[in-house]
């Protein structure tokens, strides 16, 4: 499950475990839980940082491509001292969460996202670099992006969207809800490029805030105790978990505590295939680049 996806294979996991634990009626410690956030946390600002280099190569502005990528090798290189991996980090466990992981190397690399935010924010405004070359580029109505069905950055750019992190208090983010600041959507967004952009840049804030709360909630290192063991475990469970690409839904049928019978992964996405035509259709040719890469769009995802 977590190698379906090399921006989301953490959610991807959460998602599995969470749907084992819907079986086995399990509830992981609150330690257990704010690790969780805390990684799904960094692999969401680590997807948002890659989309942001993405578009900003397909923009011909490859200096904001190589910060991307070299503010990403700081959060990459304190992942590797944490958990013995650059990705794949195996965290969520059913019942809870891998133990021999040193959450402090986190803290250096999640200020120095944080600090970089301001930076990002210039970039995507209207007058900035990047917020010249998406402004009126690629626009999707907010009624197109309902009637298509999108999802994750793809419809945020062009209408308000619900976060089902804010209701997933199994997974933690309810025990800090006091120290979490939301961004307001805008009622009417553009549409176009530029605001994706920007919806990408204040989610990039908020994963690094919510990151840096849970951080805060835990000890120098997880001591969290073992998961416990699955013990007559049988029967189908269903979990959802907001990912970097959008809502992931993972339904897990157990044939016994040891034993997956059936597993189904549904990422998001896979609407906007069927609706690219649409969206490309009237746009310059020395556009689609941008364009394409505004969406998020994952092929990894949809090859399941």
């Amino acid at each position: 499950m977590e190698r379906s996806c090399a921006l989301a294979g953490a959610a991807n996991r959460l998602a599995a475990v969470e749907a084992i634990e819907t079986v086995a009626k399990q509830t992981p410690s609150q330690t257990a839980q704010l690790a969780r956030v805390l990684f799904a946390e960094t692999e969401r600002l680590l997807a948002r940082l890659w989309y942001l280099g993405v578009c900003a190569r397909a923009a011909a502005l490859p200096g904001l491509s190589v910060q991307a990528l070299d503010e990403r090798e700081t959060v990459f290189a304190a992942l590797d001292k944490a958990t013995g991996a650059r990705v794949f980090w195996s965290i969520a466990e059913p019942g809870g969460i891998r133990t021999d992981v040193e959450v402090h190397e986190l803290a250096t690399a999640l200020k120095q996202i944080e600090g970089g935010v301001a930076g990002w924010r210039s970039a995507v405004a209207r007058q900035g670099a990047l917020g010249r070359a998406g402004a009126g580029v690629g626009t999707i109505s907010a009624e197109r992006a309902e009637a298509l069905r999108l999802t994750g950055i793809a419809a945020a750019g062009s209408r308000a969207l619900a976060d089902l992190r804010r209701e997933q208090s199994a997974a933690g983010y309810s025990d800090l809800e006091s120290e979490i600041t939301w961004p307001e959507q805008p009622d009417q967004p553009a549409g176009d490029v530029a605001a994706r952009l920007s919806y990408a840049v204040e989610d990039l804030a908020t994963s690094a805030a919510i990151a840096q709360a849970a951080l805060a909630g835990l000890d120098d290192a997880v001591d969290a105790e073992p998961a416990p063991q699955l013990k007559g475990a049988a029967g189908e469970g269903t979990a959802r978990v907001e990912g970097p690409h959008g809502p992931v839904a993972v339904t897990v049928a157990l044939a016994d505590a040891e034993h997956v019978a059936r597993l189904r992964l549904e990422p998001p996405g896979a609407t906007l295939i069927p609706a690219l035509p649409e969206i490309l259709e009237g746009g310059q040719l020395a556009q689609a680049s941008l364009i394409l890469a505004s969406l998020d769009l994952c092929l990894e995802c949809l090859d399941q």
